[in-house]
């Protein structure tokens, strides 16, 4: 892997944990 696939993988890895984090803090609110 060069390291510009590293950064993208890590960057898409760290979106897909947010959007885990606020769909969970979504659910708790309802």
């Amino acid at each position: 892997m060069t390291v510009e696939q590293i950064f993208v993988t890590s960057t898409i890895h760290n979106k897909n944990l947010l959007n885990n984090r606020s769909q969970t803090y979504q659910s708790k609110d309802k």
